[in-house]
């Protein structure tokens, strides 16, 4: 379906490189609104997820267009241009608080957003250079990467408040996740972050870009459990709300409406809170350096507030498996790695053993392949199979109890 779309989108595309912002083409607008980085988001998450760089290669010089045709809407290096932004937040963050189909974020500035995914786009096209080869336009990409973080940081970040443009949730997130935070200011930024969420009593006040980013850098951050306490509100604007309400699907938006404005019942936009299932609570990541999950991280949040998770996940080598739970002891954690794979368990530092093995500081078991016990960080590195691994973490790193 992915690769059928990418197509679509490429059969939009103008000898300008512009793209529109519905594919297959037959109502909306060209170009593109600039945070539609899914033209380049697809090749990159089916090479991260199934090691297929196909359409990276397909679509290159077409993802280059793109990104050309950006730079031609940019005035010293920011994007004026804004159609949807941070689409769809909740009634009272929207230009259009009167029900319609409108719903651009009041507090989240379009020109933040769009100016933000050109840098994505950026760093994006380096790495696809880098991968097939063309050196030159690595250079090139990086440098404009560079340009481009200059000036975001001097358009929208005030070093002394820690504020991204209005310091809304969703700002504050999305320059986290682009990594546009100075490490000098990051404590700043995140308690503007903090203020903001605890400003709405734990809800969220984001749009169909930046929630996704909200859960994973408060999680990121060592803030998982205020962001658990935002994913389970079962009062509006949540996904809990939409339950009450009996749905069945996610919405387009927080709102329950009828009629025929926007206000579809079945969207997959405020859905991307799986992803945080998966990558933030279970703790299963692949990585970037072993595309495909060839080797893949397992990192669970053991500081959410649950007492235990699992999920399943059916990657390009088979079923890998991964559950974590607290007893009265310890943390039990059941790993299930695929043949012609191996996994990375990453932990606050402690002891570990495998089955019915004795604790002891250096571990050891069938399948260990190296492992690492740092004042920080319990790092082991272990091949395919089935384990039950039993962790205490360190006195200086033990973890609240849920």
């Amino acid at each position: 379906f992915l690769e059928k779309w990418m197509w679509d989108i490429r059969g939009t595309q103008a000898p300008d490189g512009s793209i529109t912002d519905t594919a297959p083409f037959r109502f909306g607008t060209r170009p593109a609104d600039p945070v539609c980085s899914s033209f380049l988001l697809i090749p990159w998450l089916l090479l991260l997820h199934y090691g297929d760089d196909t359409c990276l290669r397909t679509h290159y010089d077409a993802m280059k267009a793109w990104v050309g045709y950006l730079g031609t809407m940019a005035q010293e290096q920011v994007i004026h241009y804004s159609r949807f932004g941070d689409w769809a937040s909740p009634r009272s963050e929207s230009e259009d608080t009167a029900f319609g189909s409108g719903a651009r974020s009041a507090t989240t500035p379009g020109d933040f957003m769009s100016t933000g995914y050109y840098y994505y786009d950026a760093v994006l096209m380096e790495r696809f250079a880098l991968h097939v080869g063309q050196d030159e336009d690595a250079r090139f990409y990086q440098a404009l990467a560079q340009r481009l973080r200059a000036a975001f940081l001097s358009r929208y970040y005030d070093p002394q408040t820690g504020r991204y443009a209005q310091g809304s949730q969703g700002a504050q997130a999305f320059a986290l996740m682009l990594g546009l935070t100075p490490d000098e200011g990051r404590e700043l930024v995140l308690e503007q972050l903090l203020q903001e969420v605890k400003r709405h009593n734990y809800h969220l006040s984001t749009g169909n870009q930046t929630t996704k980013y909200l859960l994973e850098q408060l999680s990121e951050h060592g803030h998982s459990a205020e962001a658990l306490r935002i994913a389970t509100q079962m009062t509006y604007p949540g996904w809990g709300y939409m339950l009450k309400q009996g749905a069945t699907t996610v919405w387009e938006r927080w709102e329950w409406e009828t009629g025929k404005e926007m206000n579809s019942h079945d969207h997959p936009m405020h859905g991307a809170i799986s992803a945080w299932f998966f990558n933030t609570l279970a703790g299963i990541r692949p990585l970037q350096t072993y595309p495909g999950f060839k080797r893949f991280l397992l990192k669970p949040c053991l500081t959410c507030g649950l007492k235990h998770t699992g999920a399943r996940l059916a990657s390009p080598y088979g079923p890998l498996c991964f559950y974590w739970e607290y007893t009265a002891q310890d943390v039990r954690l059941a790993v299930s790695v695929p043949e012609n794979t191996s996994a990375e368990l990453r932990l606050p530092s402690g002891m570990i053993r495998e089955g019915n093995s004795p604790y002891s500081e250096a571990p050891s078991f069938d399948g260990l392949l190296e492992w690492e016990n740092s004042a920080q960080e319990l790092y082991v590195h272990f091949g395919a199979g089935n384990y039950v691994f039993h962790y205490q973490p360190a006195a200086g790193s033990a973890q609240p109890r849920p």
